[in-house]
Formats: structure tokens, sequence, C-alpha cells
């Protein structure tokens, strides 16, 4: 089951920190992580995440831009590696980087 884009055309205006959108994040949060002297293993992880959230969201058809992404996305890219018989532990080390990444964003999740 995949949450579907609205047909709404994402805003181009960007947040506080600059980001509005989930490519900019690929590179922007891992310099955010280092900054905050992040562990080598947290940068990978939640590197991991921000990569395989935005193939999740351009794949799914959702909106890129952050603050058009509602609880039924997160809960959807939550729900794909489960239906793709990921491990439970590997579900929830992907989820729970998840709100990290959105709270850079600008985008509490």
């Amino acid at each position: 089951m995949q949450a579907q884009h609205d047909g709404h055309t994402p805003s181009q205006a960007t947040d506080s920190t600059g980001l509005s959108s989930i490519g900019p994040l690929r590179e922007s949060f891992p310099r955010h992580l280092a900054a905050e002297n992040k562990s080598a293993s947290t940068l990978l992880t939640y590197g991991k995440a921000v990569e395989q959230f935005g193939e999740f969201v351009t794949r799914s058809g959702m909106p890129p831009d952050v603050g058009d992404l509602r609880r039924e996305h997160i809960e959807a890219f939550r729900i794909d590696p489960q239906a793709q018989g990921w491990k439970p532990a590997s579900v929830a080390n992907r989820y729970r980087s998840l709100p990290a990444v959105l709270q850079v964003a600008g985008r509490r999740g």
C-alpha cells in the first residue's frame, strides 16, 4: 500500500534552514550530523535513511517538498520495507532515523 500524491503542487518556498526538498538533505544532513560531532556509524545510518527516504518519495510519486509530506507518507515509508520482507530491527532502525532528518529540514515527523 502506497500513499499517493494528491495532485497538489508543492511550494517552492524554503523553510528556515533553506531546505524545502529531500534532495538537498542528501548533502546537508550528513554535514549537520558531523557538525554535532556524531559518530561515523550515526552518519552512515542516518545518511542511508535520507537516501532511502528520497528514493521512496520519488518512486512512490509523493511530494518532494518536505513541507508537503504528511503522516501517511511517513507511515508508508515504514510499511514499504516490511512488505519487502525486511527484518523488524532493520525497519525500526531506518524509521528511527527519519524524525531527525525531518527536524533538520524544518519539519517534525
